[in-house]
């Protein structure tokens, strides 16, 4: 009887080892996941914090450069209202920049990291637009880029976009790829043209690729 009595203490100590043993695991591991969690927020936040720190600087350099410029000519408004009445809009001058090699930059930029969205002509629920993917240690050149042609940026966590929709500053991109092209993609361009010609009785014309050697244009 005796024996009996002490393996069943001895059972129930055993039980509550392993119960408490299994307790002190999952508080473990609830501590590690907590710990885990917080650590990859603690090291993106300083990630965040030095490449914003390091991306403030460097726009404070470009302004600071602009500012003592005198190439103040294509700053344009990126207000991306579509309620901008279409007939107002394209009667708006075109700008185009004066850098000379700008065009050609801005046509390797689309037709290699870009978008030319494009509706079918019987599709209202948007426009035609442009869109160009940097990653985010570029973003001081997209910034640089929405200066020149207007636009909104949209950052992710290791990439960012800048995307054009405001009619104005579509044309005005159009005036400046068009006659830069030099890939396949200037089939898009060709139904952008056709699109804008077809909606607003415009009179755009596609201009043939450019084959001229890629050293002319560096």
């Amino acid at each position: 009887m005796i024996l009996l009595i002490n393996d069943i203490f001895l059972s129930l100590i055993i039980v509550i080892l392993v119960f408490i043993f299994y307790i002190l695991n999952l508080g473990l591991l609830f501590v590690y996941q907590i710990f885990y969690f917080w650590s990859k927020k603690v090291i993106k936040f300083f990630y965040l914090t030095r490449l914003t720190k390091n991306y403030l600087l460097r726009l404070i350099r470009l302004n600071l450069t602009k500012l003592k410029s005198d190439q103040h000519n294509f700053i344009l408004s990126s207000n991306e209202s579509d309620n901008k009445n279409y007939e107002d809009s394209v009667n708006l001058p075109v700008k185009l920049s004066r850098d000379y090699n700008f065009p050609s930059y801005l046509s390797g930029l689309i037709e290699g990291d870009g978008s030319i969205i494009v509706p079918g002509i019987n599709i209202n629920s948007y426009k035609p637009y442009f869109e160009i993917v940097f990653h985010i240690r570029d973003l001081i050149i997209a910034e640089y880029i929405k200066l020149k042609i207007g636009g909104n940026i949209y950052i992710k966590e290791n990439y960012c976009y800048l995307r054009v929709k405001n009619l104005n500053s579509v044309l005005k991109i159009i005036h400046l790829i068009n006659g830069h092209m030099r890939t396949p993609k200037i089939e898009a361009l060709s139904r952008m043209i056709e699109w804008y010609n077809q909606k607003l009785n415009l009179k755009l014309k596609l201009l043939d690729l450019d084959r001229s050697s890629l050293a002319s244009n560096s």
